[in-house]
């Protein structure tokens, strides 16, 4: 199984991406990259799993491929059958659980408008490929993941301040370069912004990332561990790193796509301006 999140921005990942729709979370409504030595005499299937805050991730199942000769085993296709009779009666059950959960907590919140002035913004956009502002109510996933401590906790624990949330991977490069200058964000906004890095690294343990930060001089704030795979599943991000500013509540207030050097002076009057209109 491939999860197009595992792949960095500045990487040459296996799945190659069309151009996705955009919003505030990164919801694709194109599917559409399936890599191409899948395509000849290959029997795959797209899996769409849509998160709790309406982004979707595809993961792609290779149920048979052969490149000389064409497929003649009818179990394949039995096998395919039962599978997807399996996924359609999974989705019917949980999707609906999951969707009236995050109507629920959309409905109930109002809308927090990003309010950091355009100079701000399109000065401080020039260190990522993409930076979005919201334009709905929209909150990351509740799926818990690990302190390192390994004690459980969510997103849920970091409201009533402004929460900067980056995602990232010990493998993947443009992250790990990032590391330094967000922990010297870190130190700079102590007390007025939560900051937090959860490495999506599946099956991983704490004191493997607690070893690594260690050896890089990185504060604990990075780190937070997506052991499980369940928050990473859930948000569908589309490449590392990539970063959430959120409101007090926990809103998504701005999503920023790739790396960044987070103490440089763009990026200190973008937070300097935030905090004056969220203090």
């Amino acid at each position: 199984m491939i999860n197009p999140y595992y792949f960095a921005w500045s990487g040459a990942g296996y799945v190659r991406g069309k151009v996705f729709a955009s919003d505030p979370t990164g919801a694709s409504n194109d599917p559409g990259f399936i890599p191409q030595p899948l395509k000849a005499n290959t029997i795959i299937m797209m899996v769409a799993k849509r998160g709790m805050d309406g982004s979707y991730l595809f993961d792609i199942v290779i149920l048979y491929s052969n490149h000389r000769k064409p497929m003649k085993n009818k179990f394949i296709f039995i096998t395919f059958g039962i599978v997807l009779f399996a996924l359609s009666i999974g989705a019917g059950y949980i999707w609906p659980k999951i969707s009236a959960k995050l109507k629920s907590q959309t409905m109930n919140a109002e809308f927090i408008t990003p309010s950091v002035p355009k100079k701000q913004v399109d000065d401080f956009a020039r260190n990522f490929a993409r930076l979005d502002a919201a334009t709905q109510t929209l909150f990351l996933p509740d799926a818990p993941f690990l302190d390192i401590n390994g004690n459980k906790t969510d997103i849920s624990d970091f409201k009533g301040k402004p929460t900067l949330v980056n995602l990232w991977a010990r493998w993947c490069a443009p992250c790990v370069v990032e590391l330094p200058s967000l922990n010297a964000f870190q130190k700079r906004y102590a007390g007025k912004i939560n900051v937090i890095a959860i490495a999506l690294e599946e099956g991983k343990a704490p004191d493997d990332i607690a070893a690594f930060l260690k050896n890089h001089s990185v504060g604990d704030f990075a780190g937070y561990l997506d052991k499980d795979g369940l928050f990473g599943r859930a948000l569908g991000v589309r490449g590392l790193p990539t970063s959430y500013l959120l409101a007090q509540n926990g809103q998504i207030l701005y999503r920023f796509e790739g790396d960044a050097e987070w103490d440089k002076p763009d990026s200190t009057e973008f937070f300097d301006v935030f905090l004056l209109q969220n203090p």
